[in-house]
């Protein structure tokens, strides 16, 4: 991508699920979380863990103390994917869209 970053492109199923989160879905977005981590088939906990021992039991990325609401607060402030990565170098690209990814499939089946 030549040094510009991952821009979320306007018509794509990562902008939608962007904007709904940063207007109407923000304040619940945690706990949506939490729900998908219990309910999902695929395996969140290789990008999102919950354990009372870290954080207090606030949803945080895999391997990492980064709470995943920081990184929404990131995108909420209008800052890019790439800005939150290189505020926390601990959590990984792959991780945060694959947390982008399962949030929109439960977004549009929830929307169906």
């Amino acid at each position: 991508m030549g040094g510009k970053g991952l821009r979320i492109k306007h018509r794509s199923a990562y902008y939608i699920v962007y904007k709904r989160l940063r207007h109407h879905y923000y304040e619940c977005a945690c706990a949506r979380l939490v729900q998908v981590v219990e309910k999902s088939d695929f395996d969140m906990s290789l990008v999102v863990s919950v354990s009372s021992e870290v954080m207090s039991g606030t949803p945080v990325f895999s391997g990492t103390r980064v709470p995943v609401e920081t990184f929404f607060d990131y995108l909420k402030a209008g800052d890019s994917i790439d800005d939150f990565l290189d505020g926390f170098p601990s959590v990984s690209k792959v991780q945060v869209i694959a947390l982008l990814e399962e949030i929109s499939k439960q977004f549009t089946s929830a929307v169906a």
